[in-house]
């Protein structure tokens, strides 16, 4: 962790091997933009759904 955690705020890590400086930032690793429970990368790179709709597939009662 490169920085002290104060409550509130999201931790940054970063992580040095073979001289490459990787930064990551939780929050936008964990973001879920629909607040279906399923945070964004996984929506966009796996199961390929619409990140910013919480009912892609338009099976939802209305």
């Amino acid at each position: 962790m490169t920085k002290h955690l104060v409550y509130g705020e999201t931790p940054e890590y970063t992580v040095v091997k073979n001289n490459a400086l990787l930064t990551l930032d939780l929050a936008e690793i964990l973001k879920d933009s629909d607040g279906d429970g399923i945070n964004d990368i996984e929506e966009t790179q796996k199961l390929f759904t619409n990140p910013y709709s919480k009912d892609t597939d338009g099976n939802s009662p209305k």
